[in-house]
């Protein structure tokens, strides 16, 4: 790690650690005297949600959860302030677990080590104590005030900006260590930000739970369907790491097939992404196109393996057996559920800009650009790789190449896309 990460972590931890211990003595010691009361339920219910919330986040996708934490702090914080809210997060640490190794059983948190969880607890109680004192300036209203719609407006500030201050004290760490460039970091947090918007409601519905008499039950209520909804989405993000899985085995198995072409998917995959990024698509679409690339030569488990390493020329009947590999490609991912797009890509990406290509003949220029994208890369990534039966060709050949085939055989702007990414 280098210098001034580790100056960053120590700063962000030490100030964290100040801040949240002056704030948790201001909130005990007023009880500590008797000078306010509070009942034991309304003082632990809300650390033990934060505990289990902290605990058992909600997978987004591979390597990505979502900390729903955020939702019990909003709701002290909402009904009893901010000193409330730093006193429940900092002793929700002593009952927070983590998967242990190889996601079997559940570990202490502490067992992390004790600098990345003092680290990563000074993050989210400066999050909590910055937005407190913003939202003290900004409002005329005070905390336990849940009548709509004067709460809407400190509800919503005090949520997002723990979570834009929360996401710059963790990503900055990484871009200080050179890990994640700060456009990724501001893409990374955009993304997550619907996220955050849809707990609030929830954090307002507890709230009201823990200013009522009822608030033990409200509570069980409320937690219970976000368990239930944390269960099937898991259940989910499983079914696609399995259909993953499937078709990673049917991507090695064309590889192991043809030791000409090991590597060819991800290499068409990687040019893809470069292409579409260059072409200014979304971020859905970019996905769907590697996928798609990744695929394209699905259907080559079905050629003979003679056919696939012949050093010589095919014979008309040899290359009908090549050419129906796309479609052949197509029916066996039919079963596996992908998206459409993802199936065009597999079929047609042999198809020409002027119509001359296979299966179907038609123009590329009447096709989605996902195919027009693989097309360009997977032409690109054949020519500057060997093959049986000659030598892989330079990169500036192969560029050449694509420009004389632009309007003809390849979508013009993609060709563009390429030379430019490549530059």
């Amino acid at each position: 790690m280098k210098s001034r990460a580790k100056a960053y972590i120590a700063v962000v931890s030490i100030i964290g650690s100040l801040l949240g211990l002056k704030y948790i003595l201001e909130y005990l010691l007023p009880l500590l005297r008797g000078e306010t009361a509070i009942s034991l339920t309304l003082l632990l219910a809300p650390i033990l949600l934060c505990g289990i919330c902290r605990s058992l986040p909600i997978p987004i996708r591979d390597g990505e959860e979502l900390d729903l934490s955020i939702i019990s702090v909003l709701a002290v914080y909402l009904s009893r302030g901010v000193h409330a809210a730093v006193f429940t997060y900092a002793v929700s640490t002593l009952i927070t677990f983590q998967p242990g190794a190889n996601g079997k059983g559940m570990r202490h948190l502490f067992r992390i080590g004790a600098q990345k969880v003092v680290f990563n607890d000074s993050t989210i109680l400066l999050s909590i104590i910055l937005p407190g004192m913003l939202v003290g300036k900004m409002f005329a209203w005070q905390p336990g005030d849940l009548s709509l719609p004067g709460v809407l407006a400190p509800m919503c500030a005090f949520s997002v900006l723990t979570f834009a201050i929360n996401g710059v004290l963790q990503v900055s760490l990484f871009c200080l260590n050179d890990m994640i460039a700060p456009r990724d970091m501001a893409v990374m947090l955009v993304k997550l930000l619907p996220n955050v918007l849809a707990a609030i409601p929830l954090g307002f519905l507890l709230s009201c739970g823990y200013i009522s008499e009822t608030r033990i039950w409200f509570t069980l209520l409320l937690f219970m369907p976000l368990l239930l909804a944390r269960y099937a989405w898991k259940q989910y993000l499983y079914t696609s790491t399995e259909q993953s899985r499937l078709i990673q085995v049917l991507i090695n198995s064309i590889e192991a097939k043809d030791k000409y072409t090991q590597g060819h998917s991800e290499r068409v995959a990687n040019y893809s992404v470069q292409i579409a990024r260059q072409m200014r698509l979304s971020a859905h679409k970019v996905g769907l196109i590697r996928q798609g690339a990744v695929l394209h030569d699905v259907g080559k488990i079905g050629i003979p393996d003679q056919i696939l390493n012949k050093p010589a020329r095919l014979t008309e009947e040899e290359m009908q057996q090549v050419r129906a590999h796309p479609a052949v490609g197509t029916r066996i991912l039919e079963e596996v559920g992908l998206h459409p797009e993802v199936l065009r890509i597999v079929h047609s990406h042999h198809e020409r800009y002027d119509g001359k290509g296979y299966p179907d003949g038609c123009a590329l220029s009447e096709l989605d650009v996902g195919v027009r994208i693989v097309s360009v890369a997977d032409a690109y990534d054949a020519m500057t790789s060997d093959r049986p039966y000659r030598a892989r060709l330079s990169r500036e050949v192969a560029i050449e190449r694509l420009r004389e085939g632009r309007g003809t055989q390849f979508d013009p702007d993609v060709v563009d896309a390429l030379v430019r990414s490549m530059e």
